[in-house]
């Protein structure tokens, strides 16, 4: 099974590690969505963790991000897309692509969620709207 969610801090063992006194030891959760996007989670960091949109710092607890974002974890600030390519880094190699799969049967469109949703991330691992059962698992 392929790791999804990956631990930033100043613990050795965080599969991030930030070597700042700032950090907390583990400080966030960061989970690689598609492209340079991420969905990054505050894990009760001592000094916070805050998201840098045009110029314009911002708390956060959960946030989406994207390549044009910033994320800053206590007093280090990184770049969403430098963040997302330490996680590809962890990921390692994509297996080559087999051959093409049969085309899809048509199915119900995909549930967005809203922008204002409260995302959560569910016990299976993967993150759902607070308000609704999670797409992986149904819960």
């Amino acid at each position: 099974m392929t790791k999804t969610t990956f631990t930033v801090g100043r613990d050795p063992s965080a599969d991030i590690p930030v070597a700042d006194g700032s950090v907390s030891r583990i400080h966030a959760e960061v989970s690689l969505l598609d492209g340079d996007r991420v969905f990054v989670t505050d894990c009760q960091s001592s000094n916070g963790t805050f998201a840098i949109r045009d110029g314009v710092e911002t708390r956060i607890q959960q946030e989406r991000l994207g390549p044009g974002d910033r994320v800053k974890f206590g007093g280090v600030t990184l770049a969403v897309s430098d963040l997302a390519a330490a996680i590809r880094r962890k990921l390692g190699p994509v297996a080559p692509p087999g051959p093409a799969p049969a085309p899809p049967k048509p199915a119900a469109r995909p549930k967005r969620f809203p922008t204002q949703a409260r995302l959560v991330r569910c016990h299976c691992g993967d993150i759902k709207d607070a308000s609704g059962p999670c797409p992986a698992c149904g819960q």
